[in-house]
């Protein structure tokens, strides 16, 4: 319990601050909500649909309202989503054209996602989130990469559309 309590406190302390940043000072900010909101979801889910096959928090300081998944958890994926976008926007940024430039973003946000099977290991090793069932993580590796993928093309998809549009996502 106490190293949960420990690690989702500083969660707050590092995501909070990060995507105050950027939702109130960039244009990023819509997609950060839009990751975050899929996190959520795809946690509901989670509990709701695959109760006693995913995985499961042991400890929640500060549960989401109505489940047992704790907010923080809520904020890694917004705050991952937002570095994975932010790295990626980084790399596009070396192109001209805008349409090598929306492309080059999408296949490096894709590529950069495989640090999700990292970020599940770390989260199961530590004990911070548990299986229902006994399984390796090596056998839900494609799992693990779609459900970070949906939170990180949530956010994606924004930042697409305006590398698209005006280039508005270029620019800052």
């Amino acid at each position: 319990m106490a190293l949960f309590v420990v690690v989702e406190i500083a969660v707050f302390i590092v995501t909070v601050p990060f995507l105050w940043y950027f939702t109130a000072k960039t244009a990023i900010g819509k997609a950060l909500f839009a990751s975050m909101f899929a996190a959520a979801a795809l946690e509901i889910v989670n509990e709701m649909v695959f109760e006693g096959v995913g995985t499961f928090y042991p400890d929640v300081l500060l549960p989401f309202p109505f489940f047992d998944f704790p907010v923080a958890i809520i904020l890694l994926g917004g705050f991952y989503s937002g570095i994975i976008n932010f790295s990626a926007l980084k790399a596009a940024k070396l192109f001209k054209s805008r349409f090598l430039r929306a492309t080059v973003f999408l296949i490096a946000a894709a590529l950069m996602n495989l640090l999700s099977i990292a970020v599940e290991s770390a989260g199961i090793y530590s004990g911070l989130w548990k299986h229902s069932q006994p399984t390796g993580i090596s056998t839900i590796y494609f799992a693990v990469y779609l459900y970070y993928l949906i939170i990180v093309f949530s956010a994606s998809v924004f930042i697409f559309c305006g590398l698209l549009k005006k280039d508005s996502y270029s620019q800052k």
